[in-house]
């Protein structure tokens, strides 16, 4: 589903080994991948790196989305 897919949405409330694996999946097919997650949240820096975009509001997500 990763591979099929136009980009990765990840609300991101707590760190979690799958979400991590479909984030690297998709950062290897070179799908974008957004996170959504409250701001001051403690982001890894392996996710920060293969992520496209972090942002703190699905308003600010779905905009990002929308925009590429």
């Amino acid at each position: 589903d990763v591979e099929a897919s136009d980009v990765i949405l990840v609300n991101y409330d707590k760190p979690s080994v799958g979400t991590s694996m479909e984030v690297y999946h998709a950062w290897l097919h070179r799908v974008p991948v957004v996170v959504v997650c409250q701001q001051g949240t403690k982001i890894s820096p392996w996710l920060r790196y293969h992520s496209t975009k972090i942002v703190h509001s699905f308003d600010e997500a779905f905009s990002w989305i929308e925009a590429i």
